[in-house]
């Protein structure tokens, strides 16, 4: 064979190596769209990891119908294999076991879902997030040998008031003096609420004080001042729902309050000067009494009383 010729097979030999790792494209390729289905988040991303699809997590710890993301598959065929994997606290569910009635969040979902499909109709799954992570969930459409698929991005937006934590307030407060407090507000999955509506409400002291979320500190915070030299109660409220849903399980209605007990100095001062009048009045009175004059009224307790007897002086 003429070197020409030789030349020639090598590059057509290459060529066709090269081809063998490229894999076919995958006519009319399945496509898959997030969309957050709960109307009071504001806006929301496409579902991008820079800009996830905002879903509001369930109140309390249940689920319907508008608490929870959906999943649309299109472009499927009959024989195609839909698999979802999520991580954290996402998880999956059909869109068959979200309906109008509360549904118990512990008990549904999958982090691993596997459907075969037997038409070529689309695919609604529903997708639910316990917290205010950004997660990623990836899709993937198998079809005779080969794969189409890619990723979204989901952000839970925690929900309603539940607890009260990292409570910090002052012991000891005068009367007339200005102090911070600081405390979290979480709903029932522990995810902190940054816009509640929160006020201390104050029981023998000042009026009611607005608290607001301090973006640094990762709290809320806010100021009393005291006006008297009793001890008072400071009285955090965190305007919670206190409906019970009694279709579910585990769930403890809360009034989100939490009562602090703050002692005034003026308190602490009349406490000390009652303790010092007392001692004072009993060295005076030990001091009236002499040796003689206890010994004769002991004398007659002793005559009265021959069962209770008590000591002489000596």
């Amino acid at each position: 064979m003429s070197k020409k010729l030789i030349a020639v097979a090598s590059a057509t030999a290459l060529a066709l190596s090269a081809l063998v790792g490229v894999a076919p494209a995958m006519a009319n390729a399945p496509a898959a769209a997030l969309t957050g289905s709960n109307l009071t988040v504001a806006t929301t991303g496409p579902g991008t990891s820079s800009a996830p699809v905002l879903q509001n997590v369930p109140d309390r710890n249940t689920l319907n119908g508008d608490e929870s993301a959906a999943i649309v598959f299109s472009n499927l065929a009959s024989g195609d294999v839909v698999r979802i994997n999520t991580s954290g606290k996402v998880r999956i569910t059909t869109a068959e076991t979200v309906g109008s009635a509360d549904v118990n969040v512990s008990t549904i979902g999958t982090q691993a879902f596997v459907a075969t499909r037997t038409t070529n109709e689309s695919l609604t799954v529903n997708v639910l997030t316990t917290d205010t992570t950004t997660t990623e969930i990836k899709w993937e459409v198998s079809r005779t040998g080969l794969t189409s698929g890619g990723s979204l991005w989901i952000k839970g937006v925690a929900g309603e008031a539940y607890a009260l934590t990292s409570i910090t307030a002052p012991a000891v407060l005068a009367n007339g003096a200005t102090s911070e407090i600081r405390f979290a507000v979480t709903d029932v999955f522990g995810n902190q609420l940054e816009t509640a509506t929160i006020t201390a409400a104050l029981t023998g002291a000042s009026a009611a004080v607005n608290a607001t979320w301090d973006a640094a500190l990762k709290l809320h915070k806010g100021t009393i001042t005291s006006n008297t030299n009793n001890p008072f109660i400071l009285t955090i409220d965190g305007n919670g729902d206190t409906a019970n849903p009694t279709s579910v399980a585990g769930y403890v209605a809360t009034t989100i309050s939490s009562p602090v007990v703050i002692n005034a100095t003026g308190a602490a001062s009349q406490i000390t000067n009652l303790t010092a009048q007392v001692a004072a009045l009993t060295a005076q009175l030990a001091a009236s009494v002499t040796k003689v004059k206890y010994n004769k009224l002991a004398r007659k307790w002793n005559r009265a009383n021959p069962s209770n007897r008590v000591k002489l002086a000596r």
